[in-house]
């Protein structure tokens, strides 16, 4: 994992020397698609990420993400999250990006929950928890695979890490006027 890290980094190193940051390039891309944590449990997400570089330059990249999955039989979880990263514009309608985020993630029971003294149902509120997040995405034309994992702090009183994948479509959007 360091290797390739440190691989991405020296790759956007150098393009980020030719990169030409034009606001008249800068563009907007939405991403919907499959979001499955640990890639079984399934779910979905939307993203809509900023490039003041452009869309086909690589550059960096803001952005916000929502998703929701359902790990049956154990919990709902729904997500919101920033994010910032770096886009690799490669040859052949390629592009890797490499973010990390922080967000937020809510969790409720998925079942019923009783109260252990009264045996009687409950209502679940559902858990708040702090979520840091990392991916490394491949874009191929329209179309998108992302790989990563996101946090869940507090979860008895440490972190739990959950590997995710997301599947989908991307769409980009120019808002300048371009050259």
């Amino acid at each position: 994992m360091h290797l390739l890290l440190a691989t991405l980094t020296a790759l956007a190193t150098n393009a980020a020397n030719d990169v030409d940051v034009d606001l008249d390039r800068r563009s907007l891309r939405l991403d919907a698609g499959y979001f499955g944590e640990l890639g079984t449990h399934l779910g979905a997400a939307l993203a809509a990420s900023w490039q003041p570089s452009g869309a086909e330059v690589s550059g960096p990249v803001l952005g916000a993400r929502v998703a929701g999955y359902r790990h049956a039989g154990n919990h709902f979880g729904a997500r919101a999250e920033l994010h910032a990263g770096y886009r690799l514009q490669l040859p052949w309608n390629v592009a890797l990006e490499l973010v990390a985020g922080a967000g937020y993630l809510h969790t409720v029971v998925d079942g019923p929950l009783y109260d252990a003294a009264t045996l009687q149902p409950v209502t679940d509120l559902g858990r708040p928890s702090f979520s840091p997040s990392a991916a490394l995405g491949i874009w191929w034309g329209p179309g998108f695979l992302r790989g990563g994992v996101f946090g869940q702090y507090p979860f008895n009183g440490r972190m739990l890490l959950h590997p995710a994948v997301e599947l989908g479509l991307s769409f980009s959007f120019d808002l300048g006027g371009g050259r």
